[in-house]
């Protein structure tokens, strides 16, 4: 139990879910490679691109970080949620 707390109360366990999301992605763009299925390369970017920015910004809100460095990081989150949305848009 002592784990778990640590890990909710400190940035962990936005690194954890950054390191999920990194391996996911390469999986994903090593599948897309291989075989040809699943999600073309720029949507897996997109969309694994703004969970991984809603990580950092989970990770420098329980770190206390000065509150300068979220706004670029929800902007950019912003920004792969707009190019997701593009590339669905447009059928791909």
């Amino acid at each position: 139990m002592a784990y778990l707390e640590w890990l909710l109360s400190t940035s962990a366990i936005a690194w954890l879910i950054g390191g999920v999301l990194v391996v996911e992605a390469v999986f994903l763009l090593a599948l897309w490679q291989v075989r040809r299925v699943g999600l073309a390369p720029a949507s897996t970017v997109c969309f694994l691109g703004a969970g991984l920015c809603f990580a950092v910004a989970l990770g420098i809100v329980l770190s206390a970080e000065h509150w300068a460095y979220l706004a670029p990081t929800l902007f950019a989150a912003f920004l792969f949620h707009i190019g997701d949305l593009a590339l669905r848009w447009r059928g791909r």
